[in-house]
């Protein structure tokens, strides 16, 4: 005997289970991963063109964010930032919740207007935001980790041990990309660096594209392990465009900081990386 199920009780049914499947996994909370490729426009500056373009704009919100930056360490170095594609691993912060990403450069321009040079850069991202269960452990460890770093040595490789047993018990889309660009399977993932941002922001219009534009305070060590502030401007598209677009908004960008001030005795020319501090702190004895 064959039994056949009428048009409206199947799609009841099929009804039931797609609300089964979605219950299912929100309780996991099982995070999806979004892919894009970003763009911005940016100018390193000093405190001194900081000051200049705090005051030169009607600012609209200030924000908060921390990021914390991981690599891959092989016992002598950090592996990402060294394959012929730098990668880059981190977790942000943020007041919506925490974000794990990993991205690498795709293309990076400059342009100069009046002596200040402005840069384009393009980025591949892959992003998940983490479930509570997940991001609390990464959070415990982290910060138990960086209480460390200025200790060095035994401890510090304690508290990246723990690190990275979280980091493998909770797969997940970026570990899984992680991991496939990684010869070394042997290598551990540990924190490198962390950096609190405040932020300045505003909505405008560059070339005929709308932007966030952020003035950006940042707190970070530098490679001697030493605290301190580095500034930037750094512009967002938030419409459609071209890449075109992006060259002739970096120039309107550029001419619009001058209007209020910036010249080249505001630049930034250093970019203070902790990295090299950090893996000093692993391989202490």
């Amino acid at each position: 005997m064959t039994f056949r199920l009428k048009p409206i009780y199947a799609t009841f049914i099929a009804g039931i289970l797609t609300f089964a499947y979605s219950v299912m996994a929100i309780g996991e909370n099982v995070p999806s991963s979004e892919s894009s490729e970003e763009e911005e426009i940016g100018i390193n500056i000093s405190k001194s063109g900081y000051d200049k373009l705090k005051r030169g704009f009607d600012w609209e919100k200030e924000t908060k964010r921390t990021d914390y930056y991981f690599d891959a360490f092989d016992g002598k170095s950090f592996v990402l930032v060294h394959l012929s594609t730098p990668y880059k691993l981190r977790l942000k912060n943020k007041e919506d919740g925490l974000f794990l990403q990993f991205s690498h450069p795709i293309q990076r321009e400059t342009i100069t207007v009046q002596g200040v040079p402005l840069y384009v850069r393009r980025t591949k991202a892959e992003q998940i935001q983490c479930s509570q269960s997940f991001g609390e452990q990464l959070i415990s460890t982290i910060n138990r980790y960086f209480a460390n770093l200025d200790i060095g040595g035994a401890k510090l490789l304690a508290a990246a041990e723990d690190f990275n047993k979280v980091w493998y018990a909770n797969a997940n889309e970026i570990s899984t990309k992680v991991k496939s660009v990684l010869t070394n399977t042997t290598a551990k993932i540990v924190p490198t660096q962390e950096n609190m941002k405040e932020r300045l922001t505003l909505k405008c219009k560059l070339a005929g594209v709308k932007f966030k534009l952020f003035l950006e305070d940042k707190r970070a060590r530098n490679n001697n392990g030493d605290w301190l502030h580095v500034y930037g401007v750094e512009a967002e598209p938030r419409s459609t465009y071209k890449h075109e677009d992006m060259l002739a908004a970096a120039k309107a960008l550029g001419e619009l900081v001058a209007n209020k001030g910036l010249n080249t005795a505001d630049l930034r020319s250093d970019n203070p990386d902790a990295t090299e501090f950090t893996l000093k702190q692993l391989m202490k004895k």
